[in-house]
């Protein structure tokens, strides 16, 4: 059970016992003042009746005839008289009168009446006593309303005691409930401070716990940040910015194992020609500036595609990888013109050479790198500023997907067919050239068997 439904059950269990306690209280001093009055009543009706009897000089019809109009006008249970030898001279008694409070109340609080008693004389002459017992019905219908209306204001404050109790509870629980939600955000990887509440216990709770929150985002964002720098210093060229070999060629192995990308794609190289020269008359500092401006150009593109990727390779090296073929010239030619406009800033020894190569679905890296690289030492030997773009060879794949499509009888008939009679023996269903045994057909092709 949570400490809140146990403050909830003692304060209701604290109410429901003060109402009942105050409530009994109540009806008891009620019972006790109205028996009470009921006890000084019948002494006050004898002493009156006593006084009356004594002035009619001993004549028993006239007391009795007093005694029986006082006894028909009032509400009385009983009146006798008792002469002074001590018996009885009259005596008159009624039926009990019926209460409207309910029989269960009267059985539980009952009220006595004491009867008034009082000596009648006459001057120095005794005549006897007289004993007046009042009805107890109206005491007990007088109980009944007084209990009522006790316990309906008992209960109206009851209720107001216990919307108060409910506003002090809530007081109590909602710091504990911020409290709680400040721990589970903490397990969620939030850092989050509540405000302070009034009560001191649960001040002192929040203030330690805002403190610990404070203190470990300082520590996380600290280490966050370490480890962040080491991804930085991982990933990326430390002059530059851009990613680094490493990182570069996971990029472009993702990018081409991806179920998302475009078959065909590009690859740029780009070269600053003579940099060890360009270093030794610019300087480190300037060196770097120009380095930093050829990435900057580059980066330029990768930012406007998605999928675009720049990196360094090593220091006169940079990459740029295309996500989409058929633009890789197109783009070669762009960046160049950059260059132009960027590197005559650094001096007319500032140059660079852009290779290309277009991507298939089929090439592998080792083939598309091995014609970027082959592109580039072209670019760099017709001079600067002059792209030159490359084709990259596949493997024979269309010879091996026709050797395991083709029966071994079809291949064989078709080997021997292409060296003991004729190259027209075997054709590829991509072209209608003839081909030689030595021969396989380009990558892509679908082959049929022609073998005579």
């Amino acid at each position: 059970m949570s400490l809140i439904r146990q403050i909830r059950l003692l304060l209701l269990a604290t109410l429901l016992l003060a109402f009942l306690g105050a409530v009994v209280l109540t009806i008891q001093s009620a019972r006790d003042t109205l028996q009470t009055q009921l006890r000084l009543k019948n002494s006050d009706n004898a002493t009156s009746l006593a006084l009356v009897l004594g002035e009619k000089k001993g004549d028993a019809e006239l007391m009795e005839l007093v005694m029986s109009s006082q006894f028909d006008t009032g509400f009385y249970r009983s009146i006798r008289f008792i002469g002074a030898d001590g018996k009885p001279v009259y005596a008159r008694e009624g039926a009990a009168t019926p209460a409207t409070a309910p029989m269960w109340f009267t059985r539980l609080l009952p009220i006595d009446s004491v009867p008034g008693v009082a000596q009648v004389s006459d001057g120095w002459r005794a005549l006897g006593s007289v004993e007046v017992v009042s009805q107890t019905a109206f005491a007990h219908d007088d109980l009944w309303r007084a209990s009522l209306g006790s316990a309906a204001a008992l209960g109206v404050l009851g209720l107001v005691m216990a919307l108060v109790s409910r506003s002090v509870v809530r007081r109590i629980s909602v710091p504990l409930d911020r409290t709680v939600e400040q721990a589970r955000a903490l397990v969620d990887g939030e850092f989050i401070t509540v405000p302070e509440p009034r009560v001191p216990e649960l001040q002192r709770l929040t203030r330690a716990m805002n403190t610990m929150v404070g203190r470990l985002k300082t520590i996380f964002e600290a280490q966050a940040a370490q480890v962040e720098a080491l991804r930085q210093q991982a990933t990326t060229d430390p002059v530059t910015g851009v990613a680094n070999r490493k990182h570069f060629m996971a990029q472009l192995a993702a990018a081409r194992q991806s179920d998302y990308a475009h078959p065909d794609a590009g690859l740029l190289l780009l070269r600053l020609l003579d940099l060890g020269e360009v270093n030794r008359r610019l300087g480190r500092v300037n060196t770097d500036r120009m380095i930093v401006a050829v990435s900057q150009a580059l980066q330029g593109y990768a930012e406007r595609v998605e999928g675009c990727h720049v990196g360094r390779l090593n220091g006169s090296d940079f990459a740029l990888y295309l996500p989409a073929g058929g633009q890789t010239l197109e783009t070669a030619h762009a960046i160049a013109d950059a260059m132009r406009s960027v590197l005559p800033v650094f001096g007319p020894q500032a140059a660079v050479a852009l290779g290309a190569v277009e991507i298939l679905a089929e090439h592998t890296m080792p083939q598309f790198l091995s014609a970027a690289d082959g592109a580039l030492a072209r670019a760099e030997a017709r001079g600067a500023f002059a792209p030159s773009r490359a084709k990259a060879r596949g493997a024979s794949t269309c010879w091996t997907r026709w050797r395991r499509a083709v029966p071994s009888w079809c291949a064989s008939r078709c080997s021997m067919a292409a060296t003991s009679r004729s190259t027209s023996s075997a054709r590829c269903a991509c072209s209608s050239r003839p081909m030689a045994a030595s021969r396989r057909p380009r990558a892509g092709c679908r082959w049929r068997c022609a073998a005579a």
